[in-house]
């Protein structure tokens, strides 16, 4: 098997690795940028003057990069209440850094809601002197679960510790 090519995954990302001399060697590090990983939500922002409300609907935001630097995929799913493999819904997203404009594209799933609006936001990002990240995401929804929440101008989000 010298010189022959795996494939690892491991949860949704895919390193390239190779046999050499009995050893598994890593030929690149999955690609990430500051929003790979998992997240929880903290808060929603109230409309106007986005007052941090504390809530917890979404359980889970994960982020993730396909693909690879030359032409990256990045895509996200989003669950009210993980169980198991369970989604409600997931797709694609697309950020400037400079402006900090972030919107989704929900390409399918197993529960969308009919309210969502996931174009022209805004995000910023930062490192708590703990060394959490927070992601606070401005003027889109992504839908409730149940009833729509017609003050929910926004979210914050808290990364899962790795």
């Amino acid at each position: 098997m010298h010189g022959a090519t795996k494939v690892v995954v491991i949860g949704f990302a895919a390193a390239s690795m190779t046999w050499v001399s009995g050893c598994v060697i890593p030929l690149s590090e999955p690609f990430k940028n500051q929003f790979s990983g998992a997240w929880h939500q903290t808060a929603k922002l109230d409309c106007g003057s986005y007052e941090r409300i504390i809530a917890d609907d979404i359980r889970e935001l994960v982020f993730r990069v396909e693909g690879s630097t030359a032409t990256p995929e990045y895509r996200f799913t989003l669950t009210y209440t993980p169980f198991e493999t369970y989604v409600d819904y997931w797709g694609s997203y697309a950020f400037d850094e400079e402006s900090q404009a972030i919107s989704f594209v929900a390409d399918a799933g197993n529960y969308i809601p009919e309210d969502i609006q996931l174009d022209n936001g805004t995000y910023t990002l930062i490192t708590l002197e703990s060394g959490i990240s927070e992601l606070e995401i401005r003027d889109m929804s992504f839908g409730g679960h149940g009833e729509p929440d017609l003050t929910l101008c926004g979210y914050v989000f808290e990364r899962y510790a790795d």
